[in-house]
C-alpha cells in the first residue's frame, strides 16, 4: 500500500492488509496507518529503504515549486515488483530536474499527480515529467473528482493533463492489473475510476 489516506480526502477509507506500506510524507492524508490492517513493514524516509525482499529507492522531491520552502519535501517511491519498475511521485510540487530524473531511473509504470496548486504540479508540468521519464504506463492521481469536489480542495481535474497523449484508456474500476507481459507497447495513460 502507498500513502493510505484518511476520510478527509472524500473517499471511503478501505481497510486493507499490506505486506509493505510506503509513506511518502507525514501529512495525514498520506499516512493513515489505521487503514492498514494487521502487521506491515513501513517504508518511510529518503534513500534506500525497504529490505532485501522488497528494496525501495525513496527519492527526495519538493512538495512545492520553491524547493520545499512552503510545503516541505516528499519522497518519490521507486521499486520493482514482478519485473515492473514502478515510481509513485507523491505530492510532487515542481517539474523534475535532470538529477532527480537520473536518481529515479528507468520507469515502466509512473503514478504522477496532476491537479495543480496549491498541492502538486499541474497537468502541463505533469506532462513534462512523463516526457522526461518516458514510462510505458502512466496513472494520473491527485486531481478533482466528484468525490473530492469541495471548496476547501481547489485542484483541477485530469483533462488538462490528458491533452496531447495519443493513447488514453478510461478504466471503469479503481483497480488496474499490469504485469511485465501486459505492459502496453506504446505509452498509455490509464484513468482509473475509484469505486471506494
Amino acid at each position: 500500500m502507498i500513502d493510505p489516506y484518511d476520510d478527509t480526502v472524500g473517499y471511503r477509507v478501505p481497510l486493507r492488509s499490506a505486506g509493505y506500506t510506503l509513506i511518502t510524507h507525514a501529512h495525514a492524508d498520506h499516512a493513515n496507518m489505521r487503514a492498514v490492517t494487521g502487521p506491515t513493514h513501513v517504508v518511510a524516509g529518503s534513500g534506500r529503504r525497504g529490505n532485501d525482499a522488497f528494496p525501495v529507492r525513496a527519492v527526495l522531491l519538493p512538495h512545492d515549486d520553491r524547493g520545499g520552502a512552503e510545503r516541505g519535501l516528499v519522497n518519490g517511491m521507486c521499486f520493482s515488483m514482478d519485473g515492473v519498475r514502478v515510481c509513485h511521485l507523491s505530492d510532487l510540487g515542481d517539474a523534475l530536474d535532470e538529477s532527480q530524473a537520473a536518481e529515479i531511473g528507468p520507469v515502466d509504470l509512473l503514478l504522477v499527480p496532476v491537479g495543480g496548486a496549491p498541492y502538486t504540479i499541474d497537468g502541463v508540468k505533469a506532462r513534462s515529467v512523463v516526457e522526461r521519464l518516458a514510462p510505458r504506463a502512466v496513472i494520473p492521481m491527485h486531481y478533482m473528482t466528484p468525490q473530492t469536489n469541495r471548496r476547501d480542495f481547489p485542484i483541477a481535474g485530469v483533462e488538462l493533463f490528458l491533452e496531447g497523449f495519443k493513447s488514453v484508456e478510461r478504466v471503469r474500476s479503481g483497480v488496474l492489473e499490469l504485469t511485465e507481459k501486459t505492459l502496453p507497447l506504446r505509452q498509455t495513460v490509464y484513468v482509473l475510476t475509484n469505486t471506494c
